[in-house]
Parts: structure tokens; C-alpha cells; sequence
């Protein structure tokens, strides 16, 4: 029988932290995010987070976290909400679908799959709307209300 002690755990390697804090300037203005660059088989587009009204990104953290160690994905603060600097003038919806494009376009993202909270979900359906690709797809992807819920979907789907 073996028996583990307290200084055993000590000895333990440290969780590799996939995801990283990045600062990235959008319109002038400082916007946080939180960023896994995950080596992933074949062409897969990043991940996108996008958080629900008067939270931050942080909201978006259990799933991100269990989907950077095999996607890239990107958690961004909007301007005004989290860490990100807040505009001169509250942003509406059509206002932070263009703050998402910004990001996307500054951190050199072409296309991804987005994935949105409440008014998240709000802005992934404008942005899509506003910037539609070259072919006439505008993502693929989904949307989500609840982030736990998709991970119980899922591990039942696998059993």
C-alpha cells in the first residue's frame, strides 16, 4: 500500500499553463486577451471566446482552457469590459462586432470558429453579418449559452 505525503506533491511538475496573457492595441485602445497558439493537425482556424455583457473573458476560461491544448484559441476582453480600456463612448453590439474585427485583424486572425456567451452570442451573429469571408461563408462554428453545457454534451455524446 503506498501512501502519499504532502512532499511527494511537492515534486510534482507544474501544470503547463496553455493559455497566455497578451496586450494588443485596437483603435487606439489597449485590449486584453488570453491566447493559446496550440499546434492543431490539419488547417483548423482558432477559437474565439467572446464573452457576455459586464463580464470579462475570465467568464470564458473553463472551456477555453480544456479546448488550448489541442486548438488555438483567443479569449479577448472587449473594449470597455475586463482588463481592455473602455472607449470614449459605450460600444453597442454593431460597435464591439467591429472591436472583435479589429482584434482579429491585429493579431493577424483571418478566419475562426466563434464561440459566445449571451450578448456574445450577439456579437459573433453582427460580426458575421459585418465581415463576411471572400467565398461567401461567413464561419463555422458555434455558439454556446452556457460553457458548461457544451462539455456535458459532449462527454455524453462520447460514451
Amino acid at each position: 500500500m503506498a501512501v502519499l505525503t504532502t512532499a511527494a506533491l511537492d515534486h510534482r511538475p507544474a501544470p503547463r499553463r496553455l493559455l497566455h496573457d497578451r496586450w494588443t492595441t485596437v483603435d487606439g485602445l489597449r485590449v486584453f486577451s488570453r491566447v493559446s497558439e496550440a499546434a492543431s493537425a490539419g488547417d483548423v482556424p482558432p477559437i474565439v471566446h467572446i464573452h457576455g455583457f459586464g463580464i470579462s473573458g475570465r467568464y470564458m476560461l473553463p472551456t477555453a482552457t480544456r479546448l488550448a491544448a489541442d486548438y488555438p484559441v483567443h479569449v479577448p476582453d472587449l473594449p470597455g469590459h475586463g482588463k481592455s480600456e473602455s472607449p470614449a463612448r459605450l460600444l453597442g453590439i454593431a460597435g464591439l462586432a467591429d472591436a472583435l474585427a479589429g482584434y482579429l485583424d491585429a493579431v493577424d486572425v483571418s478566419r475562426a470558429v466563434l464561440l459566445g456567451n449571451s450578448l456574445g452570442c450577439l456579437v459573433a451573429a453582427e460580426f458575421a453579418h459585418r465581415y463576411p469571408l471572400p467565398n461567401g461563408n461567413l464561419f463555422q462554428g458555434f455558439v454556446a449559452k452556457s460553457a458548461d453545457k457544451i462539455f456535458e454534451s459532449t462527454n455524453r455524446a462520447a460514451m
